[in-house]
């Protein structure tokens, strides 16, 4: 008899003995452990008297043994499966065991079973001086398939840890809780684990999970990834990362003592590799890298970088060595970049770079080099936009070659700078002026202001929270009202716009409370959410647009809210050629007023934008180009429990509108539609529903997905 069935035999007994004892506690673990017995006292004194008798050869066995796996102090247990309550105190600080954890005194292990996966995880230990914990393979003959110590289980001093070949899961946060292992051990025949240079890899992953102050990265192609804290709170100068490695994530965090790092030629990403190692003073980047996301942001004594990599993907240089407040050099070895990455986004914020080249490719800075040391700042042709915050607090910035090029300076994006100061001009109003746009506002700007001639944009941002500007006068030349340009005016009543103005930004009014009109110029022909929550707002002149929504840069509309809170919006007019809405006007008076209704169903234009929830039948009135796309469908359940006919005219065109069990669907003319079977919005299958199956009745018995192109007369 082996001791895992000796522990088992021993559990059955003592599991029926505590179900008699307590009968309300239920079964200690998962397993079917059969009717209880009728209550027999004799159980308690003869598995005692059993328990000593058996413990004798085992007590010696162990005793002989040099190589035994169970440490000295769990000797006294070994030989017995005990179980302590739930509700129980147990171990240093008087810590209470939860309901669903249950202690394995023979291995000094607390477990936790897992119904899914059906087997038990170690979420602690009962001794958290332990020096060293084998993780047996079963208990109760469920398997134990992974190892994650609980906070309340602080296991600190654990020195060596063994994994069963079962185990399937070292969760990641594992070494937070078992922060002096420094040796962990796999049973053979695993086939999620391996130990190899004393790192503990995920062979299914190819991936180092856990590594030491002694290992040694393989570099046989074993290890494809570095695991987030994998070497979390390790002692070592220096690490090498050998180049058959591919991606290493946050792998070396808390490590204070790190001082250099080699990166071969190979590895291509280091995405928050080295976050917060602040003793870290040298790096060598390979050519290979296409991602520094985060590498290495707040290594606080990192002095120089080169970044040798032609293609970096998007987002690859994200706050790659923000808060690196040593850096006082750092290159791009190639003049141009390629692979995505368009933008630096607090890349640099907080460096104490003097002088920086941005590299061709780059279109975008934002928050790039926020309260750097930069003197000077070379900006590339492609530059585009000079962002939020891009050198803000850069007090001794006086230089930047190339920023006329940028077609978009957020307001803001050089505040703090001696280059702002002495390039600035502020007029009468108090409106600032930088190249050839309106920057921004005084503080002390108030009552009516009239922008100047010669000017073409306006910064994103310019006039936000400046709420004591009552009106403002925009002249011929400007092109654009940018993102939240007036936001926040809350004394603004009256805002005059020219014709040459052709777009309208996200929020470029909102919270104007007191605005009470709003023309637009005939050349804007898309109007998105800039007008929320300006709740004094009455009419809503859009003579050009033909698109009333939010949408993205690929021209995809995004179900954002347009005129929210505008509750006094009573009129709305758009292009005779308007053909398509993505919001609603629910808050609306334009939306409660029955005149702008037709059979309880109201319009914008040619777009059907909202129909009432009780009705039976929707006709959808002749000339009707397309429904507003925040209804995507028609039917019980999604929109209306009472709707069983839709009547469709030849006129309508849509590129996918679900239908749901309508008694009645009837098309003025079917040309040009297309029927499916269940809906193609979903990931299920659907089926082509061909010409000569349409009937009107057939949509009863579930869902179909009904499209039909444009007609080409939006």
């Amino acid at each position: 008899m082996n001791k895992y069935q000796w522990n088992d035999m021993l559990s059955n007994i003592d599991e029926r003995y505590l179900m008699e004892a307590d009968p309300t506690a239920g079964p200690i673990a998962p397993s079917d452990t059969g009717p209880v017995p009728r209550k027999r006292l004799w159980i308690l004194p003869a598995a005692a008297v059993l328990l000593v008798l058996l413990s004798i050869p085992l007590f010696i066995a162990y005793s002989k043994s040099k190589d035994a796996t169970i440490p000295a102090k769990e000797t006294q247990a070994a030989t017995a499966q005990e179980k302590t309550a739930p509700g129980s105190v147990i171990g240093k600080g008087n810590k209470v065991i939860p309901k669903d954890v249950i202690v394995y005194e023979a291995y000094g292990l607390m477990l936790r079973f897992d119904e899914t996966r059906s087997g038990y995880n170690v979420v602690g230990v009962t001794d958290p001086d332990a020096e060293t914990v084998t993780v047996p393979p079963e208990y109760d003959g469920y398997p134990i398939i992974g190892v994650y110590i609980l906070e309340e289980f602080e296991a600190g001093s654990i020195d060596t840890l063994v994994i069963p070949a079962v185990a399937d899961k070292v969760y990641e946060d594992f070494y937070e809780l078992c922060r002096n292992v420094k040796t962990i051990l796999v049973e053979d025949g695993s086939k999620t684990y391996r130990a190899v240079g004393n790192c503990l890899i995920n062979i299914k992953r190819h991936s180092l999970v856990k590594g030491f102050d002694d290992s040694v990265i393989p570099n046989d192609g074993t290890v494809k990834i570095i695991e987030d804290d994998a070497f979390r709170g390790c002692t070592f100068e220096k690490i090498v990362i050998p180049g058959a490695v591919q991606t290493v994530y946050n792998a070396f965090k808390d490590c204070q003592n790190l001082k250099a790092a080699v990166i071969e030629e190979g590895v291509q990403a280091l995405i928050g590799t080295f976050y917060g190692c602040t003793s870290l003073q040298s790096v060598d980047l390979p050519s290979t890298i296409t991602n520094l996301n985060s590498a290495f942001r707040d290594c606080t004594a990192l002095t120089a970088v080169t970044i040798k990599s032609k293609s970096i993907v998007e987002y690859g240089l994200d706050l790659a060595f923000s808060g690196c407040s040593s850096l006082q050099k750092a290159s791009f070895l190639s003049p141009a970049l390629s692979g995505g990455e368009t933008e630096l986004y607090e890349t640099f914020a907080g460096t104490a770079l003097t002088e920086i080249t941005i590299p061709e490719g780059v279109k975008t800075l934002k928050c790039a080099f926020l309260y750097a040391a930069l003197k000077k700042a070379e900006l590339p042709e492609s530059i585009e936009v000079i962002g939020e915050r891009a050198f803000t607090g850069c007090r001794d910035l006086s230089e930047i070659n190339g920023i006329e090029r940028a077609k978009t300076i957020w307001s803001g994006s050089l505040d703090g700078t001696p280059y702002l100061e002495k390039s600035k001009y502020v007029d009468e109003y108090g409106v600032i002026y930088l190249i050839d746009t309106a920057y921004g506002a005084e503080e002390t700007i108030r009552g009516d202001v009239a922008l100047k001639e010669g000017y073409t944009t306006i910064s994103p941002r310019a006039f936000k929270n400046r709420s004591a500007i009552t009106s403002v006068a925009v002249p011929e030349g400007y092109t654009a009202v940018p993102e939240e340009a007036f936001c926040y005016c809350t004394g603004l009543q009256r805002i005059d716009l020219p014709s040459t103005v052709s777009s309208i930004g996200r929020d470029a009014f909102a919270r104007c409370t007191v605005l009470k009109e709003l023309h637009l110029p005939l050349a804007v022909t898309e109007f998105g959410s800039s007008v929320n929550f300006c709740p004094s707002l009455e009419i809503l002149d859009m003579p050009g647009v033909v698109r009333f929504g939010y949408y993205r840069a690929d021209g995809t509309a995004a179900k954002f809210g347009c005129a929210v809170g505008c509750t006094a919006l009573r009129t709305i007019t758009v292009s005779e050629d308007f053909y398509e809405m993505c919001t609603s006007l629910a808050d609306t008076a334009f939306a409660n007023d029955p005149d702008n209704r037709e059979g309880g169903c109201l319009y914008l234009g040619r777009v059907l934008a909202d129909f009432d929830r009780s009705l039976e039948t929707i006709v959808i009135k002749e000339g009707t180009v397309s429904v507003n796309l925040i209804i995507d469908r028609f039917g019980k359940v999604y929109w209306n429990d009472n709707l069983t006919d839709l009547y469709i005219p030849k006129s309508l065109y849509t590129d996918g509108l679900v239908i749901y069990r309508l008694k009645n669907v009837v098309f003025e003319d079917l040309d040009g539609w297309t029927i499916y079977k269940e809906s193609i919005m979903s990931d299920r299958p659907a089926t082509l529903v061909a010409a000569e199956e349409y009937a009107p009745d057939m949509f009863a018995d579930g869902e179909y997905t009904i499209k039909h192109p444009k007609n080409g007369d939006q």
